[in-house]
């Protein structure tokens, strides 16, 4: 799909997220997010309510958290595997830039979201919503 990172792309997140999780240091965590931010979309899968598409949120510890991902396909097994398919077994998958992302992040914090994790299923690696420009500004100044 459109935006889609290429296979060694995927494989070179999930590295760097297994190794951010091993170790959380500032180096790893830094290169993770690096990657993750020169992806041209960040993918969510969705669901309908009341005639219209809604982020899918989780709940951890009290805290709302969007499930996002870092390819469609993966949105897509996510929805497909949590029910969030329609009654004909579609899904609904929404991309955004990762900068369209980081500018609604003010506004899901007022709502209740904490963090967005990533990958859920798969290396689950997650940043608050309030630290995403934070994170944005430091890795563009490098």
């Amino acid at each position: 799909m459109k935006g889609d990172p290429d296979g060694a792309t995927l494989e070179r997140i999930d590295e760097l997220a297994r190794t951010a999780a091993r170790d959380d240091s500032d180096e790893n965590l830094g290169a993770l997010w690096r990657a993750v931010l020169a992806l041209e979309q960040w993918w969510f899968a969705m669901r309908w309510e009341s005639d219209a598409p809604k982020h899918v949120i989780g709940a951890h510890e009290g805290r709302g958290y969007l499930f996002g991902f870092t390819c469609s396909g993966r949105a897509n097994e996510f929805a497909v595997t949590h029910d969030l398919t329609d009654d004909e077994g579609h899904t609904l998958v929404l991309s955004m830039t990762p900068d369209a992302v980081i500018d609604a992040a003010a506004a899901w914090a007022a709502d209740g979201i904490y963090a967005i994790t990533f990958d859920h299923d798969l290396t689950g690696f997650h940043q608050p919503v309030a630290n995403l420009e934070a994170f944005r500004a430091r890795i563009r100044a490098e």
